[in-house]
């Protein structure tokens, strides 16, 4: 009776001892699984917050500079094919808010690059080891980058300003050809009707010796002389050859050679 007792009380603390060490090793476990998905989740939550402050706003800038790079390249047909100067200052004004939003995504785009760099170089040294970068070369590589990249942009903005300033100065060339060419006609027609009523008097008075049709004729001795018809002479060939000249000057807007224009 007594060993059954004693056995009963003996196999009672090994189910106990049994009991604790479960449950001690589900609590540790579950202490173990705890710690294990806190540090998961810290990792996790900085995975995203660099996703979020660095990735995403590299992206963005990424995508824009190639969007408004991919904006000026393609204003420089419509700047070409701009039909008055209101389509070019239309055009213009959209390469301007091109450029000034390609200039804001770069300077994101390089500015995170070098922060970017620097951190991760600082945060993972053995990376550095790994590739056998040192962290002056990776420095080094990455300034290069930016350098070429803000040269490659600044080579496209000065390419595109200089295509808008000769457009420009095409118009205002044509403008003032424009002007000129009326400038001239009227200065013909001016010359007409100051030239062609000389003349033609000077004629009349040659042949019939009328100056005026209230006056009497001079006699043919005077009017029919050597002088008049050497004055009559020179004022026709005065009008033939500003005629002329004028003629030369309205051909001159239809050459597009410039050795042609030389006199």
């Amino acid at each position: 009776m007594n060993e059954r007792l004693r056995r009963l009380f003996e196999s009672r603390f090994r189910i106990a001892t049994q009991l604790y060490v479960g449950i001690g090793g589900a609590v540790v476990l579950t202490v173990g699984a705890s710690l294990v998905a806190w540090f998961s989740f810290n990792i996790v939550g900085q995975a995203q917050s660099q996703v979020n402050e660095e990735s995403l706003p590299e992206m963005e800038a990424a995508f824009g500079v190639a969007q408004h790079s991919g904006t000026l390249v393609d204003a420089a047909p419509r700047l070409m094919a701009a039909t008055n100067i209101e389509d070019l200052a239309k055009v213009s004004r959209s390469v301007d808010d091109a450029r000034e939003d390609l200039e804001a995504n770069l300077d994101v785009l390089l500015g995170s690059e070098s922060v970017g760099d620097s951190d991760q170089s600082g945060n993972i040294p053995v990376l550095k080891d790994v590739l056998g970068q040192g962290e002056g070369e990776g420095q080094d590589i990455e300034v290069g980058r930016s350098a070429r990249i803000r040269e490659s942009v600044d080579m496209l903005i000065v390419n595109i300003n200089a295509i808008r300033d000769d457009m420009t100065g095409l118009y205002e060339l044509n403008k003032r050809r424009d002007d000129l060419r009326r400038d001239l006609e009227q200065l013909r027609e001016n010359m007409d009707e100051i030239m062609v009523p000389v003349v033609d008097d000077q004629l009349f008075y040659t042949m019939t010796g009328y100056q005026s049709l209230d006056a009497p004729p001079v006699s043919r001795e005077q009017h029919f002389s050597e002088d008049q018809l050497a004055r009559y002479r020179n004022l026709a060939g005065l009008h033939a050859d500003a005629t002329t000249a004028n003629q030369l000057l309205e051909s001159a807007f239809s050459i597009s050679s410039a050795p042609l224009l030389e006199p």
